[in-house]
């Protein structure tokens, strides 16, 4: 438990605060941390579950484990087969006993529920009928719910306080794999003994350097999450301490986190472009290998802050997406895709829970390049109260407050196309590091996508200064993707009139002068784009 949520709940529970919602994914941690605080309060403590239509169990009795007491109360059928609406209606009207019985939940205790919902009218208002009227605390009870992605009814929301119970720390993993290393080798020796063998050597099993460098890797996962990856690591790799080959299945266990993803996906690696592949951008790169020192230990020894990621807005085509990919390259961090209209393909009250379990799996990664591809579309509306029933401006909330609190080493980068009516709240300083904006490539920026393209394709086209000249002037309002398409073009005319995928200037220049770019299209339009990047956000390039 830490510090700050051992005080929280420690004053709230002495001050008779009686409803609580937990955001955990370490219930069983957290039945632990407040079976503690029983013990120090002196109060009783009730588990419930809905399984099996409702099950609730006795823990702990005025902070003692009095058993005969505790064995009758969770003997008994009424608790056995206990439905939620039943042991509401049982904390309002059954009056507690100052001492437990068979039936009765006792002045002074506390209710974990978990796994629960209480979004049905009839649950909620038995609810506020326990706060509100203050029967809770007029019996000492405090009733908590537990879970990793807990929803609290509008209703419920004056009355409840709302707590998130953190993912363990370094320090509280490492005491985690410090008792999960003994167990393994008491029972190796165990092993062994019973088949009258000499015990195994301790030469591998971790010393406290290497131990500690593995909890530093496994932030971000549970307890229990952290313990499977350890004794993952000794059963693949018996007999070897050595970093270099456990610390490739950590990275594998994390990932496996976002493989189960409806709304992430992991960029593979031969998916990330190298620093030559991408035409232009200087400025936008050099902006990126500055912040990419922040994590060399020397920075993390001296507290440099990570950074925390860039928007960049862009004409379409320009290769916002590409450079993000780039970034993650760079900053040699895994890449994660989140798809955002997936996010608003589930039913209406789900999804800003979704956006939360999606952002939770990141955090987990504790050190990834996020990339929020078109984010415009988390933006709410004017109108969005009528269309959605507000679920895009809790789906927005969900993201601000993840960008502005997570402590992860997340870098999100968020790509758009349009400036204009996005919420100020969106691009307030300390949620970003920077704004850049991809608008139409210089005649230099031109020139290195086009040899970029060619290059990637293994096409050594021979030009001179005289040939890129000309090449260039006919390409003015061309963007990335379009120029990728005169290499594509150019190359099939090549293989057809030549047999070769070497284009000439000739046959480069008869694409071009088939072509025409979208800015002639939509100048209007584009002119307009263009201005409205200009007032909010540095050019990517020099």
């Amino acid at each position: 438990m830490s510090v700050t949520f051992k005080h929280n709940i420690l004053t709230r529970v002495k001050a008779e605060l009686s409803l609580f919602f937990i955001e955990t994914f370490e219930l069983k941690e957290l039945r632990e941390d407040v079976e503690d605080l029983c013990k120090l309060l002196k109060k009783s403590l009730f588990f419930y579950t809905p399984e099996q239509g409702g099950r609730l169990i006795c823990k702990l009795y005025k902070g003692k484990n009095e058993v005969n007491k505790i064995e009758n109360f969770n003997r008994n059928r009424k608790n056995l087969e206990c439905p939620l609406e039943e042991l509401l209606t049982r904390l309002n009207n059954e009056p507690p006993l100052k001492d437990i019985s068979n039936t009765s939940i006792p002045l002074n205790s506390i209710i974990i529920a978990s796994g629960i919902s209480l979004d049905q009218p009839q649950l909620s208002q038995s609810v506020i009928e326990g706060v509100a009227c203050g029967k809770y605390t007029q019996n000492k009870l405090t009733f908590i719910c537990a879970g990793p992605l807990l929803e609290v009814p509008e209703e419920l929301n004056r009355y409840a306080t709302i707590l998130k119970y953190d993912l363990p720390t370094a320090e509280e993993i490492l005491e985690a794999l410090y008792m999960e290393m003994s167990k393994l080798k008491d029972g190796m020796d165990a092993k062994a003994q019973k088949k009258g063998e000499k015990a195994p050597e301790d030469r591998w099993f971790l010393d406290e350097s290497k131990l500690r460098e593995i909890s530093e890797q496994l932030i971000g996962m549970t307890i229990l999450e952290a313990k499977n990856t350890f004794k993952l690591s000794v059963v693949s790799f018996p007999g070897d301490t050595d970093l270099h080959r456990v610390m490739p299945l950590v990275k594998e266990q994390k990932m496996e986190i976002i493989r189960k993803s409806h709304s992430c996906s992991i960029v593979p690696d031969e998916d990330l472009p190298y620093r030559e592949d991408l035409g232009g951008f200087d400025r936008l790169i050099d902006f990126v290998k500055v912040r990419a020192s922040a994590f060399t230990p020397e920075a993390v020894k001296q507290h440099i802050d990570p950074p925390r990621g860039i928007i960049l807005f862009g004409l379409p085509g320009t290769g916002k997406s590409m450079a993000a990919r780039t970034i993650g390259r760079l900053l040699n961090l895994p890449v994660i895709m989140m798809d955002i209209n997936s996010i608003f393909n589930s039913y209406i009250g789900v999804s800003e829970t979704r956006m939360k379990q999606e952002l939770a799996r990141v955090d987990a990664l504790d050190g990834c390049v996020l990339i929020l591809n078109e984010a415009d579309k988390v933006f709410p509306t004017e109108h969005s109260d009528t269309e959605d029933g507000g679920v895009a401006k809790r789906v927005f909330g969900v993201l601000l407050n993840w960008l502005q609190e997570h402590k992860s080493k997340t870098v999100t980068i968020a790509t758009m196309n349009n400036a204009e009516g996005i919420p100020p709240e969106f691009l307030r300083a300390g949620r970003f590091d920077a704004i850049f904006f991809s608008g139409l490539p210089t005649a230099k920026e031109r020139q290195e996508i086009l040899q970029a393209h060619f290059r990637k394709r293994n096409s050594r086209v021979i030009l001179n200064d005289e040939d890129w000249i000309e090449i260039l002037a006919k390409t003015e309002h061309f963007v990335g993707s379009e120029l990728e398409m005169i290499v594509i073009d150019s190359r099939y005319i090549s293989f057809t009139n030549r047999g070769t995928s070497v284009p000439t200037k000739e046959e480069i220049l008869q694409v071009i002068s088939q072509r025409k770019p979208l800015y002639e299209f939509q100048k209007a339009k584009m002119d307009k784009l263009l201005e409205g990047y200009s007032e909010k956000a540095l050019p990517t390039g020099y």
